[in-house]
C-alpha cells in the first residue's frame, strides 16, 4: 500500500507501507530511506522531505539522512497526518490530536489546542492568509493573527468521515471535499452541500480536488478517478446546468486498483 507523493530535486518520492521512501528516477526505482515504521505522510519544503508516521512523529530528513524528529510533547500526537508550510513560512503539522505550528522545527509547539480538535488531515491557504484546517471535526479557519474565525462541522451541515480537500476559485468560493460526504461549497457565510442537489453524479468521496491546466478539477476517490469541469460545476451550482455527470476512469479504462490513499 502507497500513501503520499512528493516532487523533489532528487525524483518523486513515494511512501510505502513497508517502512520504506522510494525514490523514482528516470527508469528506476531506489529506497530514499528505511525505518521500521509506517509512514502515513510526506511533504518537501526547502529542501527538506517532512516524513510522518503512525506512532512514531515526523521524521525531518535531508539527502535521505534524519535530521530532526518531532514528537510529543513538542507535536500534540505522534500518529502525524501531513505537514503544511505557509506563505509567512510557519510550519503547520496535522496529527490525530490536533494540530502544532512554528517557525522552524525547534519552535513547533501544540496551537489552539482547546479549539481545533480530533484528527486533521490536511490545510490550504487562502489568497487572504487564513489557513483552512480539514479533518475529522469538520473545517476550521485561522485567519493571519492565529484567531479562530469560523468552524464548519456536522452543526453547521457538514457531514462525512472527515474533510481531505480545499480549493478556492477566482470568485473567492471554497469548495470542501469529504470523504464520504461529498463536495460543498462555501460562499459568503453559506454551506451548500453539492452531492445533495438533485441529478449530481458526483462520487460521495472527494479526498483531492485539484484543478488541471485544462479547467478540470480531478478527484480521487475509494472508487476510482473522476473529473468535471469548473465551468459545468459553476453552472450546476448557480442552477444554470440540469445535470452535473463527471468523467470516470476506473478499471476498465485501467485502473488496477481504484482505492485512492
Amino acid at each position: 500500500s502507497l500513501g503520499s507523493s512528493i516532487a523533489t530535486e532528487d525524483g518523486i518520492l513515494i511512501a510505502g507501507g513497508n517502512g520504506t521512501i522510494f525514490r523514482i528516477g528516470v527508469g528506476n526505482v531506489s529506497a530514499y530511506w528505511k525505518y521500521p515504521t509506517k509512514f502515513a505522510s510526506l511533504a518537501y519544503y526547502n529542501g527538506n522531505v517532512l516524513a510522518g508516521t503512525w506512532g512514531d512523529g515526523l521524521f525531518v530528513l535531508r539527502n535521505g539522512n534524519p535530521v530532526y524528529l518531532l514528537k510529543q510533547p513538542q507535536i500534540p500526537d505522534d500518529n502525524v497526518h501531513g505537514a503544511f508550510r505557509d506563505s509567512r513560512k510557519l510550519y503547520w503539522i496535522a496529527t490525530h490530536q490536533g494540530v502544532a505550528r512554528g517557525n522552524d522545527f525547534k519552535t513547533i509547539r501544540p496551537f489552539l489546542t482547546g479549539s481545533v480538535k480530533g484528527r486533521v488531515i490536511c490545510f490550504y491557504e487562502l489568497r487572504n492568509g487564513s489557513i483552512c484546517i480539514g479533518g475529522s471535526e469538520g473545517v476550521y479557519i485561522v485567519d493571519k493573527q492565529g484567531k479562530l474565525k469560523t468552524h464548519l462541522g456536522q452543526k453547521e451541515g457538514l457531514k462525512g468521515k472527515e474533510v481531505r480537500s480545499f480549493f478556492e476559485d477566482h470568485e473567492n468560493k471554497l469548495w470542501i471535499g469529504t470523504y464520504n460526504g461529498g463536495l460543498y461549497c462555501y460562499e459568503n457565510g453559506k454551506l451548500t452541500p453539492i452531492n445533495s442537489l438533485q441529478n449530481c453524479e458526483l462520487n460521495s468521496d472527494v479526498f483531492t480536488f485539484v484543478k488541471d491546466q485544462y479547467g478540470y478539477f480531478n478527484i480521487t476517490s475509494n472508487q476510482g478517478l473522476w473529473k468535471v469541469s469548473e465551468k459545468d460545476l459553476n453552472d450546476f451550482y448557480r442552477g444554470k446546468l440540469d445535470r452535473l455527470v463527471p468523467f470516470y476512469f476506473g478499471q476498465e479504462t485501467g485502473i488496477l486498483n481504484t482505492e485512492f490513499n
